[in-house]
């Protein structure tokens, strides 16, 4: 049945409008608002299933020979005035209507779809009447229950299946080919690594790999298999959602008022009214334990720092020293101009926020900007540090917590994804994701930073640079967060 057959037959079922706008920037490094627009429940088919029916958009979009974004589609809903629950969606993409351009991907456990461009091209999405078909009956929802449902969409990136190399020849503690600290090492499958400094074609990294010896398990993901990434590090107004959804004693435990403030930290109130006024704005202090629950919240996973690279430098032959935009150049003049209200732009020649002092604008001070803000003005991937794949703020503006590779602690990590559900007490519930037992990390952990923040020397903006890829990763005013999920 068409989309058209169906609307015509959909009675119907409960409804509630929303608007939920996200900022970020494609391959071509335009600026776009991702907006869900006119939810709503129709076609119930009774102890079964209804469908999630909306409008989607987005400004330039892209989808080429290499890659493409995409939007990250997750439904939460809650029986009359109960608690917000994760929405089981139908895993078979033919149950979901796919606007005509577009393509619907579901994911195997039915937690969220995909959807993106179905052939090459650039611009603006305009996909009017998606329908999710939503599989209330497995969610234990009775046919006559007053639902209320929202949908969340994040804007992605995929990165395609593809060998890459890790470490640059000139970074602290850098990856490298054991025996030659200059030869990057090249990852050409999933398959088990084995760390030794002194056994050849093994994996080593300058300064030693923090526990020695042993393997890194085939399970772990080392990014060779193709994965989607967030385009840009979670906003202030993706956090301040997620703190609105969570239970009181699940917020309390991702926010901590006293400490998260200053450095343009805007998220500010209670649950489960917490506001900001700058949603476009990279969240800082975060740790690596709320960055972890949101993901399990988002059905999304942590990422690792093999993927990471691969994302910033992609398959292109390592340069020392090298930023995410691909060389060596950085330029670290400018301040901000125009209102903060998501269409402020940089002044100058800055493709990076790092080691800048804002004097105009808000907030004034240190801190984070926009999200994507340096594409508004130029489109090289240079002028506005887009990563080899189209990817945001890969070098600087906040550090990225992730899973590292060379701990004993890390060495379990699976790449499971979340199941769109908190523990009570507000952690991830993941039991191979590092923090998992008491939801804290310190160090050994199994998580370190990459990309550098705001705060920091240039050097620790470099791809391969892993001077802090063993650390706490606690609520610090330059801690962020990206997630990622394994492409099916």
């Amino acid at each position: 049945m068409n989309s058209k057959a169906k609307l015509q037959c959909l009675k119907i079922f409960n409804s509630l409008l929303m608007l939920l706008i996200l900022i970020s920037f494609n391959t071509e490094l335009s600026a776009n608002d991702i907006s869900v627009k006119n939810v709503r429940l129709t076609g119930q088919v009774s102890n079964s299933h209804s469908f999630v029916n909306f409008d989607l958009s987005w400004e330039n979009s892209w989808r080429n020979s290499t890659n493409w974004d995409a939007a990250w589609l997750f439904v939460k809903y809650k029986v009359g005035t109960g608690e917000w629950q994760h929405a089981t969606l139908s895993a078979t993409p033919t149950d979901h209507t796919a606007p005509t351009g577009s393509t619907i991907s579901p994911s195997s456990d039915g937690k969220g779809v995909f959807i993106y461009r179905s052939s090459e091209g650039t611009g603006y999405n305009d996909f009017a009447d998606v329908l999710l078909r939503w599989n209330y009956n497995s969610d234990g929802v009775a046919n006559d229950a007053q639902v209320t449902v929202k949908v969340f969409a994040i804007e992605m990136v995929y990165i395609p299946e593809a060998s890459f190399s890790i470490g640059d020849g000139l970074s602290f503690r850098r990856f490298h080919t054991s025996g030659d600290s200059l030869s990057p090492y090249l990852i050409a499958s999933e398959d088990a690594i084995t760390i030794s400094e002194t056994t050849p074609s093994s994996l080593w990294a300058t300064a030693n790999m923090e526990t020695g010896t042993g393997q890194i398990p085939a399970e772990f993901p080392k990014g060779y298999n193709a994965f989607y990434l967030m385009k840009y590090e979670v906003t202030q107004g993706q956090y301040t959602e997620f703190l609105n959804i969570l239970s009181a004693t699940q917020s309390a435990a991702r926010i901590d008022t006293s400490v998260m403030k200053g450095n343009r930290f805007t998220i500010i109130g209670g649950y489960p009214l917490f506001t900001t006024n700058r949603p476009a704005r990279a969240c800082n202090f975060l740790a690596y334990t709320d960055g972890a629950a949101y993901a399990d919240w988002a059905a999304l996973r942590p990422i690792t720092e093999f993927e990471f690279e691969k994302a910033a430098r992609g398959t292109s032959s390592p340069v020392a020293g090298e930023y995410a935009w691909g060389n060596t150049n950085i330029d670290l003049t400018g301040d901000l101009s125009g209102t903060e209200n998501g269409t402020e732009t940089v002044t100058g020649g800055l493709n990076c926020n790092h080691q800048v002092f804002f004097a105009n604008g808000d907030g004034d001070g240190r801190g984070p900007i926009r999200s994507g803000i340096f594409a508004a003005t130029l489109n090289t991937r240079e002028g506005s540090g887009g990563s080899f794949y189209g990817v945001m703020e890969m070098s600087g503006n906040v550090w990225e917590t992730m899973v590292t590779s060379g701990l004993a602690a890390s060495r379990s990590f699976q790449g499971t994804h979340g199941d769109g559900i908190v523990a009570a007490n507000g952690n991830a519930t993941n039991s191979d994701w590092p923090g998992f037992s008491g939801g804290t990390v310190s160090f050994n952990s199994g998580v370190g930073g990459r990309g550098g923040g705001f705060q920091n020397f240039q050097v620790f903006l470099r791809i391969s640079d892993r001077f802090y890829s063993n650390s706490p990763a606690l609520r610090e005013i330059g801690n962020g967060f990206r997630a990622g999920r394994t492409a099916e």
